[in-house]
Order: structure tokens, then C-alpha cells, then sequence
């Protein structure tokens, strides 16, 4: 009888293990934003006095939907020229800013999201491309995909005014042929030739499915997916050329998020489950055969 306990308490013992053991296997589950708190370089708020409170973390999880909130929720990359050379405090030389996320280890990459202003108001419009790179060392980049964007049209309410267009877009960029290996993810935003500011609040890199045992990367996905490639109107974005920052609102909408649980979530409780269960069904048959 001592013997069937000790195996009995053995067997529970390894069941537990084993499900605890699988719990945390899934808890970094394909859809993870491998992003989420790590460091990036490259993106340096501007230095002018209207302009620099436009310093979000681009990594800090937290992607609003309102343009009409507090500066802080988002960041501007800044350029304009005065009288042919570029003024004081741009982060965009020549129109361009980039940066590169670290995300600390190589890791298998799905898709990469940018949420991004897209709309047309306060003199603020889309960029004119965003690139998404990736590398294993941080100095041979390929190019995960390219998009690029037009100033849409504002509206007119009934006395013929334009009327502000407030778009906010989560886009997604990822690669023709699956996962890529990747450690770095460089973003590159270029600016409407006569726009000034280009407006970015949160990057997520989501893992993907593992990649081929020898980490090499999916060398089809050099070339670049460009989408919406018609060329910007230029007539459209010359009321772009202010150097006023955007008005601050003091609205500050909630962040966005999503109830539904998670992958890794849903396997931890369900190897809960299943460890519970089968300790029960162990202590029931221990107590059947006294």
C-alpha cells in the first residue's frame, strides 16, 4: 500500500511538472509584441519649443486612436526649410526620419505595426512612405515592406468649409514568404515634400512562426510591397507648410487594448486545467485502493 501512494504521489508529482513546464512554453506565443519596453535609437524628439513635447515611446504599448489628445501620446518627426536651408530642431534631415528597435535577441518575426496619422487636419497629413527594415547584426538590413501614402481630401460641411479629416491606421507590414529572423527593426519615415510633420505613437513587432534551424532569413523578401503608390497631390498638401505645431487638446482618450486573451493566456490555463485534473484523478484512485 506505501508503495502504490509513493507512486501515486510520484506520478502527480510529474504531471504537475510537465504542465507547468508546458504553461511557460507557451507563454511567449506566436502574436507577441517582441517590441513591447525594449530600447531604440535614432528617433530624437525635436528640439524646438513647439514641437519637442512631441516625444511618445514608440514602444511603450500604448496606441491611441485620437489625434486630439495630449502631445505627450505621440511623436512628430519635424523638418521646413526658411528661406532654402533647413531651421532649427528638425529629427527629419531632408524629410526623412529613421529609427532602429533592439529587440534584444534574434527572434522570429511576423509583421511589424505602425499605428500612424493618416488623416488630413491642423495642417498635419500622412507620411509619404514608411520602410520597414530588419537585420540579424544590426548592418546588413533587408527590407521587411514599403508602403506608401496620399493626402486624402477633406470633406466640406454645409457652408462649403473643409472640414478636418481625423484618420488614425494601425498598419501592418510583413514579409511575402512568412517569418523573418531578426534582432533589429529599422523604420524609416519619409515626409510629403511640403509637409512639415509626420506622426507616429506605437511600433509592434509581433513574433511569427520559427524560422529554419539554421536562422537564416527569407532573402525573396528584399524587395519592398509598395501599397497606395499613387504620388501625393502636391496642391493638397501646400496648406502643410506651417510651423506651428498642432493644436493640444486636453482630451485624453483611454489606450487602445483588447479584452481577448491571449494566446500564451489560454494555454496556461488550459495546462492548469489539465494538471488539476489529473492530480485529482490520481488522489481518487490512491483513495479507491485502500
Amino acid at each position: 500500500m506505501k508503495k502504490n501512494r509513493l507512486f501515486a504521489f510520484l506520478l502527480a508529482t510529474v504531471v504537475a511538472v510537465s504542465a507547468l513546464c508546458a504553461c511557460l512554453s507557451v507563454s511567449a506565443a506566436k502574436g507577441d509584441n517582441l517590441a513591447l519596453g525594449k530600447t531604440y535609437t535614432g528617433a530624437d524628439a525635436s528640439t524646438k519649443e513647439d514641437v519637442k513635447k512631441y516625444s511618445a515611446n514608440l514602444t511603450d504599448g500604448k496606441a491611441v486612436t485620437k489625434m486630439s489628445t495630449t502631445v505627450g501620446d505621440w511623436f512628430a518627426f519635424y523638418y521646413q526649410e526658411q528661406d532654402g536651408k533647413p531651421v532649427d530642431g528638425i529629427n527629419a534631415p531632408n524629410h526623412v526620419g529613421t529609427f532602429t528597435i533592439d529587440l534584444g535577441a534574434v527572434s522570429a518575426v511576423g509583421s511589424v505595426k505602425i499605428n500612424t496619422f493618416t488623416g488630413n487636419m491642423w495642417g498635419v497629413v500622412p507620411p509619404k512612405s514608411i520602410k520597414v527594415e530588419y537585420s540579424t547584426d544590426n548592418a546588413a538590413f533587408s527590407t521587411l515592406e514599403e508602403k506608401t501614402f496620399t493626402i486624402p481630401a477633406k470633406e466640406k460641411n454645409a457652408d462649403g468649409k473643409d472640414v478636418d479629416l481625423e484618420k488614425i491606421e494601425n498598419i501592418e507590414f510583413a514579409g511575402q514568404n512568412g517569418s523573418v529572423s531578426a534582432r533589429y527593426i529599422k523604420v524609416t519615415v519619409t515626409l510629403q515634400p511640403n509637409a512639415v510633420f509626420a506622426f507616429l505613437n506605437e511600433v509592434e513587432v509581433l513574433e511569427g512562426d520559427p524560422v529554419g534551424g539554421d536562422g537564416s532569413t527569407d532573402a525573396s523578401s528584399d524587395d519592398s510591397s509598395a501599397t497606395d503608390s499613387s504620388a501625393a497631390d502636391s496642391s493638397a498638401a501646400d496648406s502643410n507648410t506651417s510651423a506651428s505645431a498642432p493644436a493640444e487638446s486636453t482630451s485624453t482618450p483611454a489606450a487602445s487594448s483588447s479584452s481577448a486573451p491571449s494566446a500564451g493566456d489560454v494555454g496556461l490555463l488550459g495546462f492548469a486545467v489539465l494538471a488539476l485534473v489529473a492530480i485529482s484523478g490520481v488522489a481518487i484512485a490512491v483513495k479507491v485502493r485502500k
